[in-house]
This record gives structure tokens, C-alpha cells and sequence, in this order.
């Protein structure tokens, strides 16, 4: 390296944990390859480049430099097209970021997950599935970059239910931790559009603006998507745990989160966050960690497991998130099993209105198995009853059963001259079981489910997966074309005549 540029990335380094940035400008322009602060930097040749904590200053970082499987530590690298230096804490903001230590050899990927389930019970009462989900997030946070989405987590419980500990207790081992108790849409920019931490959130329902928090935790779960403030474009994305003494009306965002609930224990033997012996142990967990991630960064793999098959939607995007990193195949597949009860958390209740809806699509099919279509009139009058037998007061109208179908995806619809009707195609039929199963919406028995396809399971004719249900009071001329509907038959017809 010239020494001219050496020299150049030594003073911009001190520069910038100055925040003398005029001097760090003038820097630039005397080297001859561009100086780059390097939170995280993936070279060409597998070299990995990762901002640390310097271990004898905590004030300072290094780069932590992982290449042909030995880690070093140093100032400053020079890459073919650039010099990367660490992030500096120049700002209030990194001052306050955990940045690890260093990298510590692990024994394996079982026994790293174990230590982190044996440190978490040592300071939380816990059911033991919701430490192992959270020993599998820490985990997820070492390799945000690679995810396919940014996990959140929201701890709820009442006050005094530990909801605080876990999060001081997360501070110590998630990557790139970040713990406070409000944060406006601009500090949340700056920092995450030079680091990419793992935000903590502490009383989130008491923070000052929270339609503003709220934006914030929606907008950063997805990759690539960016925030435009002013003409400029921050990165949101990283991952996040929100406390709550109770779950917000926000569907979209619960659907986001992995929910843990808190409760208030009576055991006496649980130790404190600030305990030596807790922070030492968190402390060489993050270094094995920061290992770990160097290790595994370009090897993660997903295999499919037992179960990962009823998933939907974001719960399978966030069982991927937090089974990507782990090795164990059993791990994943009790992960796997764990989701599905989170879905069943997630997944936000019907109205009154789309549950009689449902309800009365599946009498109606089963009572009407040869009809190839409902009208929109008869299906909102089946939904009256329905709603009246259960006791409701309110009553669907035509254009609010339209808007129902519509948002259950059964858009196969048709105008006639005596208003909308459903087509009851195979693979309308076939979508509205799905939705019952789905919503564990509560059906009547019918004498014709025994011979439901769907019902029982049996794989019908090919004949019946590609042809349409006839209709037996309308049947079509001889010259008709094959699955011609009742209503172009007449339209055909009345143009004929």
C-alpha cells in the first residue's frame, strides 16, 4: 500500500472518531483510491469485512477481517478499488450501538444455540418453546443480510412481567444491538442508514408519535425497500423487538411479528441482567457469535422439514428467517411446529359477515353440487339468516357480500340480466374448503358432504378436474361450444333469432 494512502486512512480514521469532517473531505481527496467507512463489506474473493468493538478501547472499533478461515484485526484494508475503515462512533447515537469484541471458536451450532437457551433461563421465566424462539431470532439477527425478510419480535405482557429484562438481556447478544425507549423517524434513518442494528424498543405503546413508530416498524421488515426523506433514500431494514402491555389494532404489523407473551414470576433464583457472570457469559457469546457468522455467512442452506408445508404467507417468510441460520435439522423442525402455532396467533379473526359468508358458500355447495353458479341475491340472503341465527344485529347487503368474495379471492364472477352470480368452477369449490380449514370457520353437516371430493379427500376424474359442471336445466344445443354458460347460450340465441 502507497504510504501515502496508509497514511491517509490512519489520520481519516482519527478524523472521523473525532467528527472532524472537513479534515476527513480533505483526506479523501489525497488518497488515490476512495476511504470507506465498512460496517459490513463482502469482497469478491470471500473476504468478509465486519466493524468491531476495539477490545482495549471501547471507544474505538477495528475491522474484523475473516479470510481463508483466520480472523485478524486491523484499522484499515485495502481492497482493490477502495480502503475500508470501520464505522467511528461520531455520533450519540453508535456511541450507545453494541458492536462485539471480537471473534471466539465455538464447539458447534447445537451446543451455540444451547448456551443461548441456558443464559436466557438463567434471567427469564420462560415456557421453554418461547426461549428456544428467542435463542433462534438472537441467532437470525448474526445474518440479517441474508434473510428474506427482517424478524421482529413483540414481547407482550402486563407491567412487571419481565418484558424490560428480556430486552436488556437481548442488548447483550443480538448483533449490532441497539436499546431505547423512543426514537424519532429521523434518528431511525441516520443510524440504520450506516449500520444495520437490531432495534430494541422499550414501552413502544408511551412513545411520543405513534403513528410514526408505528410507519417505521411496518415499512422496515422488507428487503430492498427504501425510505424517501427530502430527496434522499434510507434503508429501514433490520430486525426489531417492540414491547406492549397489549397487541395494537395494527393487523399488518402483528402479522410481522413473532409473539411472545410475558408473565410475572414468583422464582427467586433468577439472576440480573448486570450480574458479572452474566455479562461475561453474554460477552463470550457474542464472539462465538461473530464466529459463527463469519463461518456459516455463505453456507446457510434451507432444507425443507416436516411441517413447513402448512405455513402461509409472512409466518413462513418469518420461520425461514429464524430456521435459516440453524444447522440442526431437529431444531428446524420443532421451529417448524412452533410457527404453525404462531399462524394461528397471527392470523387476524373474521367479521360476522365473512364467517356467514363462508358458512353459506359451503351449504350451498354441498346442498348444490351440480350447480354451476350462485347469485350474488341468494348468497347475501343465506348470509342474513346466518347472521341472525347467531344472534347478530348487523345485515350484509348485495355490494358487501360482492366486497367479501372479493377479498377471499373468489373473483370468478359474472354479470347476468338478473345480476352478479359466483361461478362455482373446481377451483372455486376447491378454494372455499381451503378457507374454511384455514379460518377454522365452525360448518353444519350436510348429507352430500360424503360425497365431496374435497371433503374426503379422493382425487376425482381427470374428466372432472378439466371440464366445467354442467348445468341440467339449461343443457347446451349439440353445435354449443364446450363449457358455454347458461347466459352466453341465451345471449347466443336471442343474436341468432
Amino acid at each position: 500500500m502507497p504510504r501515502r494512502s496508509l497514511r491517509a486512512a490512519f489520520f481519516l480514521h482519527f478524523c472521523q472518531a473525532c467528527g472532524d469532517k472537513s479534515a476527513a473531505i480533505t483526506v479523501i481527496k489525497m488518497t488515490s483510491k476512495p476511504v470507506v467507512e465498512a460496517d459490513f463489506v463482502e469482497l469478491p474473493d470471500g473476504t468478509l469485512l465486519d466493524t468491531i468493538e476495539d477490545p482495549n478501547n471501547p471507544g474505538r472499533t477495528l475491522l474484523a477481517v475473516y479470510r481463508d478461515r483466520c480472523v485478524h484485526y486491523t484499522d484499515h484494508f485495502e481492497a482493490d478499488d477502495r480502503i475500508c475503515v470501520p464505522i467511528s462512533r461520531s455520533t450519540d447515537v453508535l456511541k450507545h450501538l453494541r458492536f462485539s469484541r471480537g471473534a471466539k471458536s465455538y464447539e458447534s451450532s447445537p451446543s451455540l444455540l444451547a448456551a443461548l437457551i441456558t443464559i436466557i433461563s438463567m434471567c427469564l421465566d420462560m415456557p421453554y418453546h418461547q426461549i428456544a424462539l428467542l435463542s433462534c431470532f438472537i441467532v437470525s439477527t448474526w445474518f440479517i443480510e441474508k434473510l428474506p425478510i427482517a424478524p421482529y419480535v413483540a414481547l407482550v405482557g402486563l407491567p412487571r412481567s419481565g418484558k424490560t429484562t428480556a430486552l436488556r438481556l437481548l442488548d447483550l447478544l443480538c448483533r449490532r444491538s441497539l436499546l431505547t425507549s423512543d426514537i424519532t423517524s429521523a434518528g431511525f434513518y441516520e443510524t440504520c442508514n450506516r449500520v444495520t442494528p437490531t432495534l430494541l424498543i422499550d414501552e413502544t405503546a408511551t412513545a411520543g408519535d405513534r403513528r410514526a413508530l408505528f410507519h417505521l416498524l411496518r415499512v422496515g421488515s422488507t428487503k430492498g425497500s427504501v425510505a424517501i426523506r427530502r430527496n434522499k433514500a434510507f434503508n429501514a431494514y433490520c430486525p426489531k423487538v417492540v414491547c406492549w402491555t397489549e397487541l395494537p389494532h395494527d393487523a399488518a404489523l402483528n402479522s410481522r411479528c413473532i409473539i411472545i407473551s410475558s408473565q410475572e414470576t414468583d422464582q427467586t433464583d433468577l439472576r440480573r441482567v448486570t450480574d458479572p457472570q452474566v455479562q461475561a457469559h453474554a460477552d463470550d457469546l457474542r464472539q462465538m457469535l461473530q464466529q459463527y457468522r463469519f463461518e456459516n455467512f455463505n453456507r446457510l442452506t434451507l432444507p425443507r422439514v416436516p411441517g413447513d408445508e402448512h405455513l402461509h404467507s409472512r409466518i413462513r417468510d418469518l420461520y425461514e428467517a429464524l430456521a435459516l441460520p440453524i444447522g440442526d435439522p431437529i431444531t428446524r423442525k420443532a421451529l417448524a411446529g412452533e410457527f404453525q402455532l404462531q399462524q394461528n396467533i397471527n392470523r387476524e379473526s373474521l367479521s360476522p359477515i365473512q364467517v356467514a359468508l363462508l358458512q353459506g358458500l359451503d351449504e350451498y355447495i354441498h346442498e348444490n353440487s351440480t350447480d354451476p353458479t350462485c347469485a350474488n341475491r341468494d348468497l347475501t340472503e343465506a348470509v342474513n339468516v346466518k347472521l341472525e341465527y347467531s344472534g347478530e344485529t348487523l345485515r350484509a347487503s348485495p355490494r358487501q357480500t360482492g366486497h367479501a368474495l372479493t377479498l377471499f379471492g373468489l373473483t370468478r364472477r359474472q354479470r347476468t340480466n338478473t345480476g352478479w352470480v359466483l361461478l362455482l368452477t373446481r377451483d372455486t369449490r376447491e378454494r372455499i374448503h381451503r378457507l374454511i380449514r384455514r379460518y377454522a370457520v365452525e360448518i353444519g353437516n350436510s348429507e352430500n358432504r360424503d360425497g365431496c371430493d374435497f371433503c374426503t379427500g379422493r382425487k376425482p376424474p381427470a374428466s372432472a378436474e378439466t371440464k366445467p359442471i354442467p348445468d341440467p336445466h339449461n343443457p347446451p344445443p349439440p353445435d354449443a361450444p364446450e363449457g358455454e354458460s347458461g347466459e352466453h347460450r341465451e345471449l347466443r340465441a336471442r343474436k341468432s333469432a
